[in-house]
């Protein structure tokens, strides 16, 4: 798909850190798919009950099972936070987290404190992978307003305009004393 002859691609968040010896800048480009991330993770699944009659269903309800999903939804939140920063910044080198091994995810705040960022510039990181990988209502409100500011026509296109008062030969017109 085209618009307007290119394609739109994902939404990319800049994020500009101030440091004396020179500004951090971030990008967080928004993931296209979570398809790698169900490769290298894939969500779990419910271990089976047997009721009573010998019938096998699944139980999603175990409590095991539920601590599994929330170590898994922790682990997609940390993915979609690294791969972001990844493939938006393209100097950025990871050294503990490994996109390969799920294990690390979790250990991304941990590296970005390390590396010298304040906790709440590693929150401003945070966010900004929020606001690159959905649409916030602030966020359309803004493009709108921006469209609509790009489209405006000037004010003498938009008002009809005046009688005139004289006729090219210079005579008055008729009706206007």
């Amino acid at each position: 798909m085209k618009l307007k002859g290119k394609r739109p691609g994902v939404h990319v968040e800049l994020i500009v850190l101030p440091r004396e010896d020179g500004d951090l800048v971030f990008r967080i480009r928004a993931l296209e798919s979570f398809e790698e991330f169900e490769n290298l993770c894939p969500p779990p699944k419910p271990p089976a009950k047997i009721l009573p009659g010998g019938k096998r269903v699944e139980d999603p309800t175990d409590s095991a099972y539920l601590d599994l999903c929330q170590e898994w939804g922790t682990k997609r939140f940390a993915y979609m936070v690294i791969k972001g920063l990844t493939d938006g910044t393209p100097d950025l080198e990871w050294e503990t987290v490994k996109l390969s091994d799920n294990t690390t995810w979790p250990k991304f705040r941990e590296e970005l404190i390390q590396s010298g960022l304040c906790d709440t510039e590693v929150n401003r990181l945070v966010s900004a992978t929020m606001v690159a990988n959905c649409l916030s209502e602030r966020a359309i409100e803004e493009a709108r307003k921006r469209f609509l500011a790009s489209v405006q026509a000037p004010e003498e296109l938009l008002s009809p305009p005046a009688a005139p008062s004289s006729t090219p030969s210079g005579e008055p017109v008729k009706g206007s004393n």
